[in-house]
């Protein structure tokens, strides 16, 4: 058939609804109602029909086309480089928050005095600190030779004189052991005593209930072993579960070496300091011995001993040098272990130990003592080291050297992040004419107790 050759007809909708029918096709319905209904008989209802599916399903399979992602990133990476230029210009403008860390700086320590009354003098002798307060153990007169008495202070800009009769009796030849614990504060003056804020004492535990506490005296009270752990004079050394019931501990007698010796008496040990990493525990103090009667032919060593659970203590190898019979001066325990002060060939040196018996020997401060142009003698000191999670802070002195009364000399300071690399403070005014004999972390600052011009005087970091 030739298209061409085709004439038009006219045809009617029922003659078409007729033909369609013929050839076995359905006629559209003429009205949306006929095509849902329809739909319905089939049970395929076109999902167009559902106006709540139109957009999403429209968004939803639409496609980007490159050009458009191509677009897309470019804007994302604009706004990120504008993002980043604001933030430089800010941190130019203004500098960003500095975290806590070390007092490094004279100006971040505040010098506040303790009023003694009646114009006396004294010196801080030791400190304590709680997360309620610290305080702070002042010896009152001439050096080695006042009574002692309680300061008080909750947040280290003001220090309140504890009431003489609000605590116990405190020897007048030395300075007791006051301890912070996350309950308050011991005290030990041959009994023992618990205060939650310093100002209200009560007994835990007497020398005449309590044999064990009549061997010795306490020099150091620390948190360690199964409670408490305590360590003094006369061959002893405690342990506690609650602070109430003291047991003296096994402690291993000074090195043969040192027993060997002929004609002298039995050696008498005395443990000065300690220290608590964990469940390791160091002490450290030395052994004496003496010539026959004769009170001047007198042989001392410096011991160092070591503890896992304060029941039980074992002599360290004492290899340091020849000239380190006196033992560590200060020790403080941190993350990764412990790190003490020696004397070594008239150098002051740091040590680190991770356990307490192998020590090794990570920064020099300088001569123990100098002699100047003029001859005079001069000795520095390290007394007290602290530590918190910002670092380590330890404390002496520089000024002329002496055996007794020494003239006022000056605070030295040292700051360390690790217990190995050590920064000493400038020398300033506010540590001029003074001595510094304790330090204690309390929270995030350091609290450093000691004397300026005769006056007990305390130096808090901000």
């Amino acid at each position: 058939m030739n298209g061409s050759q085709v004439s038009p007809r006219s045809i009617s909708a029922n003659q078409l609804r007729a033909a369609l029918d013929d050839v076995g096709v359905s006629a559209r319905p003429d009205y949306l109602p006929d095509i849902v209904a329809q739909a319905g008989h089939t049970r395929q209802r076109p999902a167009w029909t559902f106006p709540e599916r139109w957009l999403g399903m429209d968004i939803a399979m639409r496609r980007q086309s490159p050009r458009a992602a191509v677009v897309l990133a470019a804007l994302l990476l604009l706004v990120a480089l504008l993002v980043a230029g604001i933030i430089y210009v800010g941190s130019r403008v203004t500098p960003p928050v500095r975290l806590l860390g070390l007092p490094t700086d004279p100006g971040t320590w505040e010098r506040v005095p303790i009023e003694l009354p009646s114009g006396r003098t004294g010196r801080v002798t030791s400190l304590a600190a709680t997360a309620r307060g610290s305080l702070a153990l002042v010896q009152v007169g001439e050096v080695q030779a006042g009574p002692h008495e309680l300061f008080a202070s909750t947040g280290g800009g003001s220090w309140v004189r504890v009431p003489p009769d609000a605590y116990p009796v405190m020897n007048h030849d030395r300075g007791d052991a006051i301890f912070g614990t996350d309950r308050g504060f011991l005290l030990s003056n041959g009994d023992i005593w618990f205060s939650a804020d310093g100002f209200d004492w009560q007994l835990l535990a007497t020398r005449t209930e309590n044999p064990d506490l009549a061997h010795g005296e306490m020099q150091r009270v620390a948190a360690g072993g199964p409670g408490y752990v305590a360590v003094g004079n006369n061959n002893s050394t405690w342990y506690s579960t609650d602070g109430s019931d003291w047991t003296l501990a096994q402690v291993q007698p000074p090195p043969a070496e040192f027993l060997e010796s002929q004609g002298f008496t039995a050696p008498e040990w005395g443990m000065d300091g300690l220290a608590v990493a964990g469940d390791k525990l160091v002490a450290w103090g030395n052994a004496s011995q003496f010539e026959g009667e004769n009170p001047i032919g007198l042989k001392q060593i410096g011991l160092m001993w070591t503890s896992r659970d304060g029941r039980s203590w074992s002599n360290v190898p004492y290899v340091l040098g020849a000239s380190d019979n006196e033992g560590p001066g200060a020790m403080a325990a941190g993350p990764r272990g412990f790190v003490a002060v020696f004397e070594d060939r008239n150098q002051l040196v740091f040590r680190a130990s991770a356990d307490g018996s192998t020590w090794e020997q990570v920064y020099s401060l300088g001569a123990a003592r100098s002699t100047a142009a003029d001859g005079t003698e001069f000795a520095l000191s390290v007394s007290s080291i602290a530590v918190s999670d910002a670092g380590f802070v330890a404390v002496g002195g520089f000024g002329e050297f002496c055996l007794f009364t020494c003239p006022p000399g000056e605070v030295v300071i040292w700051t360390s992040e690790d217990g190995r690399s050590w920064s000493r403070l400038p020398s300033d005014a506010r540590f001029a004419r003074a001595g510094a004999h304790s330090v204690v972390a309390w929270g995030d600052r350091f609290v450093v107790g000691g004397t300026q011009d005769g006056e007990p005087v305390i130096w808090i970091s901000d």
